[in-house]
């Protein structure tokens, strides 16, 4: 099914009795085919609807990632897996030669498959029984048609500025803009090596677009900072249409000049440019211009251009050649859902932003999103409550509690209440047993034996505490769980306390309020809703209120009443959270 014609559209009719040969069964395909690819060309366009990306395995191997694309024949191309391919098992390798870059491209490709005997057949015994969609992946050493490929993406007066074995610059603008706005053109810029740094000047006199500064001569200068390595680049040059509806402007009627500066090339070449715009009055106009040029020839134009899906940089290794450098989706041919007169008609790009505000640790997370219609735009904003911190009192000390002798196997000792100065309230002690082992001080917490044997000084017992919060007092218990030496048993403790808990963190928090702006003006018994805000606390609520007599009234919603009488008068807001907080505002009341 190579047929790459879609019209005209034809199906079968059926009907009793109807004799169905080959020739049959094949319009069948035909038309559902070309029906589908109909849809594919002119509402979506042509370009890697997912995946495909290409990166490089090792010096010598690619791996294309599985994903789909529409070629600009609306056919489907898809790869079902991952694809690991050495440049030397890829069709066009032998024609790289001493090539220094390449691309990857991939193509809609089918083959016969699935071989059957052809009993009916007398001219052959065997024919396939099936025809196996596929792709086919090449090396091409050639530059790609760039007008070519700016026109199948949509772009309209294409033309080439310069052109090189080392650079090629293309040339694109809208063939319909508004009277007295900006618009933009774009400029695709091809390099062969990203080592050496371009820069180019375009100086274009033109009698009805000009610069965004009003200059009559459009210039434009790219310098590119040697640090940035890219082999191809799209840039924005951002024009002025005069107040001049329905004038078909020519943008450079009498000509121009580019001057580029690419390694030991300092070229400088006129240039005679065709390219239009009609100047539209408002957007009806621009419209209505558009939906004609909107036809099915222009959706349709049949063109079997490859998806580039990499430019590869190669670097010469003996007999054979290595990559140096992968560049994935060159020419970004991405499929987009994007209105154009030369594509599918879908919804624009949402541009999305946000933001995040950290809040007081102990505010609740917030969570918002505005969307402005005008600009299909999404923001989001998050406020994230920042780690809570604490200040801690600490105390240490040494107990010493007394054994009595005898057998002391499986003895309790416990000490009178110690207390551990930091003051009533819930406190952390932990305890350590001290011991002296090859004359130098150690302590052991939790469980010795861990350390058996590389504590055999330390004593075998387990200690713990009892704590009294109501008193700010405790004790150390120990279990002597073999025999013990001596007449004490050493236990050291640290103790620590939250020294500033929740409430008194809020406490010290500086509650402030505003009221913006803070001088308003209303007409004599007038409304006027005053609007105020509340920072560093969790409520944000306000109490109003009028501090001169007779100076009107105002609801806790902020909504003003003026009085009968000129005059100015002080409006108070106070925090709800905290009423000794409170802020002025002025109203000048006049007739």
């Amino acid at each position: 099914m190579k047929n790459a014609s879609i019209f005209p559209l034809e199906r079968n009719r059926y009907f009793y009795g109807k004799l169905l040969t080959v020739r049959d069964f094949e319009l069948e395909q035909t038309y559902l085919n070309n029906k589908r690819r109909l849809i594919n060309k002119a509402v979506l366009g042509a370009g890697v609807v997912c995946g495909l990306g290409v990166t490089q395995a090792d010096d010598y191997t690619l791996i294309v990632e599985s994903g789909m694309a529409l070629d600009y024949l609306g056919r489907e191309i898809v790869v079902d897996s991952p694809v690991v391919r050495k440049l030397q098992m890829l069709e066009g390798f032998e024609a790289l030669g001493g090539a220094s870059q390449c691309y990857l491209c991939i193509k809609y490709d089918e083959k016969d498959a699935e071989p059957v005997g052809a009993i009916a057949s007398e001219s052959q015994e065997t024919q396939f029984n099936k025809t196996e969609e596929g792709y086919r992946l090449y090396l091409d050493v050639e530059e790609p048609d760039v007008p070519r490929l700016l026109t199948a993406a949509g772009q309209e007066n294409v033309c080439l500025l310069y052109q090189s074995s080392e650079v090629t610059i293309a040339f694109a603008m809208p063939q319909a803009v508004l009277a007295d706005e900006d618009f933009t053109a774009q400029l695709m810029v091809l390099k062969s090596s990203v080592r050496t740094p371009l820069s180019f000047d375009l100086d274009l006199p033109s009698e009805f677009i000009a610069g965004t500064d009003g200059d009559p001569h459009i210039r434009y200068s790219f310098r590119e900072n040697p640090m940035e390595q890219k082999h191809i680049r799209s840039l924005e040059l951002t024009l002025h249409a005069a107040n001049l509806s329905g004038t078909v402007a020519e943008l450079a009627p009498n000509g121009g000049l580019i001057t580029v500066n690419y390694g030991d090339t300092h070229e400088q070449t006129a240039l005679q440019l065709p390219a239009k715009a009609r100047i539209c009055g408002g957007m009806e106009d621009l419209r209505a211009y558009q939906s004609v040029k909107d036809n099915l020839r222009t959706r349709l134009q049949a063109d079997d251009l490859p998806m580039y899906l990499a430019k590869i940089q190669l670097l010469p290794a003996g007999a054979s050649t290595m990559i140096g450098s992968v560049y994935s989706l060159p020419f970004d041919q991405r499929l987009r859902h994007e209105s154009a007169a030369s594509g599918g008609a879908g919804l624009a790009p949402m541009a999305v932003t946000s933001e995040v505000e950290v809040l007081k640790s102990w505010q609740q997370p917030e969570a918002q999103a505005r969307y402005n219609h005008a600009t299909q735009s999404l923001h989001f904003k998050f406020g994230i409550p920042q780690a809570q911190e604490y200040d801690y009192a600490n105390a240490s000390g040494v107990v010493e509690i007394p054994m009595s002798s005898g057998l002391r196997v499986n003895a309790r000792y416990i000490s009178e209440e110690i207390p551990h100065n930091l003051g009533i309230g819930n406190v952390d002690i932990r305890l350590a047993v001290e011991f002296e082992q090859d004359g130098e001080k150690a302590q052991y917490f939790g469980n010795r034996e861990v350390f058996k044997p590389r504590a055999t000084a330390a004593p075998l017992v387990q200690t713990a505490a009892i704590l009294y919060p109501e008193r700010g007092t405790f004790r150390v218990g120990v279990w002597l769980l073999d025999n013990v030496e001596g007449s004490v048993i050493r236990v050291r403790y640290y103790a620590s306390k939250v020294s500033r808990d929740l409430s008194a963190v809020r406490r010290e928090e500086a509650v402030s309020v505003r009221i913006v702006p803070e001088v308003q003006r209303v007409h004599v018994r007038d409304r006027l809703h005053l609007k105020a805000a509340v920072y560093g606390c969790e409520d944000r609520g306000v109490i109003w209120s009028v501090k001169d007599e007779n100076g009107g009234a105002i609801d806790q919603n902020g909504l003003y009443q003026a009085p009968d009488q000129r005059g100015t008068y002080e409006v108070v807001a106070a925090s709800r959270y905290n009423p000794e907080v409170k802020v002025s505002a002025f109203v000048i009341v006049e007739e």
